[in-house]
């Protein structure tokens, strides 16, 4: 199992919450993709926020070919977590880009219309929001699997608020840091 909470030497690794998986943009696309997105992201006020872990659970990727060992999460107080989201799928809407954490979403025909955006629902995807700190090629076993879901989280870490006042935005190789406020 490989962790990510200390680099390879050591050094203590930031957490983070992701809100996709990758999503490929052409070259082209890079900048104005970027812009798009910071733009939207000021243009909402969004704040510095807290969550406090729930459970462990194992979750795959959607390919199912990677399996990483998570901290679900509360929903932060004004909901910044969905608000994001739902921000980023507008963003990947703009460049017809698939959409994250498809829930909540209602397709207007099967046509597939690039031109057409899709109209939402107001879904809480909360449940899925989470911190890996771990990954493995191996696909838990159900037993594992269950082993996890019974861990009972300790008072001291269930009561941590872990807190968020940076969106990374990671396009290729370059991390871009957006202040929250």
């Amino acid at each position: 199992m490989n962790g990510f909470l200390r680099s390879d030497l050591g050094a203590q690794l930031p957490l983070h919450i992701s809100l996709s998986a990758p999503l490929v943009l052409t070259t082209s696309q890079k900048v104005d993709f970027q812009s798009n997105f910071e733009r939207s992201l000021t243009r909402t006020p969004f704040r510095t926020f807290c969550v406090n872990p729930t459970s462990l659970a194992w979750v795959s990727n959607f390919e199912k070919t990677r399996f990483f060992l998570v901290l679900r999460l509360s929903r932060p107080k004004d909901d910044q977590l969905n608000r994001l989201l739902d921000l980023s799928n507008e963003c990947a809407t703009q460049f017809h880009l698939p959409l994250l954490y498809k829930q909540g979403v209602v397709y207007a025909g099967e046509s597939a219309n690039k031109n057409k955006r899709p109209e939402r629902k107001a879904e809480d995807s909360s449940s899925a929001f989470h911190i890996s700190i771990a990954w493995t090629l191996q696909e838990p076993s159900e037993d594992e699997r269950a082993t996890v879901q019974s861990v009972i989280l300790p008072s001291e870490l269930a009561e941590k608020d872990i807190r968020f006042d940076t969106v990374k935005l990671k396009i290729g190789n370059v991390v871009n840091d957006i202040t929250l406020v």
